[in-house]
């Protein structure tokens, strides 16, 4: 009965997404609504089925490497196994985070992964919320390793460019600063 209803609440937001997407394209108004919706479906015609699959692919990958990234982190925060969902749930949790945090701005759709795990798993919310911010550095840690990565990749070409230095010098600042707010007791 549980995983029925899993399944029926998966086909209905999937349901929602699809309806959501038909009335923004339906949405479109103005003079050029014609003309926008015309280059719209010709785009989306011509493009390539493989490179799609691979997007589709790399995307559930990158949910789901997150979501384990997100399971270590609550076990950790947690006192029992109990107050954990399953990797599924997580999963979805996960998924619904990221469709969030694009939906909406300034990244208000983070919160959505502390009120679906805090509401509807009955995570404690500080375990939510320091998962969620260890989460973040992380995040900007991997940034920072790829700018250095396009660094690398600059100076084997052409030179490297200012700016770049500058971003990766402040984000390595920055992730140094976060880690010490979030872990005080190894600052001093």
């Amino acid at each position: 009965m549980v995983n029925n209803r899993f399944f029926l609440k998966a086909l209905l937001s999937l349901g929602i997404s699809l309806l959501l997407i038909a009335l923004l394209i339906n949405g479109i108004d103005g003079s050029a609504e014609l003309a926008i919706r015309a280059k719209l479906f010709s785009v989306l015609s011509r493009t390539s089925r493989n490179a799609l699959f691979l997007y589709m692919l790399a995307t559930i990958l990158q949910a789901f490497l997150r979501t384990v990234r997100y399971k270590v982190l609550l076990k950790s925060s947690v006192k029992n196994d109990e107050e954990l969902p399953g990797l599924l749930r997580l999963f979805m949790v996960t998924m619904s985070r990221n469709m969030f945090t694009d939906m909406l701005p300034a990244r208000l759709g983070e919160l959505s992964y502390i009120a679906m795990l805090n509401l509807g798993f009955k995570v404690r919310a500080d375990a939510c919320l320091s998962s969620l911010a260890l989460s973040f550095v992380f995040d900007l840690i991997a940034l920072v390793l790829l700018l250095l990565g396009m660094i690398g990749y600059q100076l084997i070409l052409f030179g490297v460019e200012l700016w770049l230095v500058a971003t990766v010098i402040i984000l390595s600042a920055l992730c140094g600063l976060l880690l010490l707010f979030l872990f005080p007791t190894f600052s001093g």
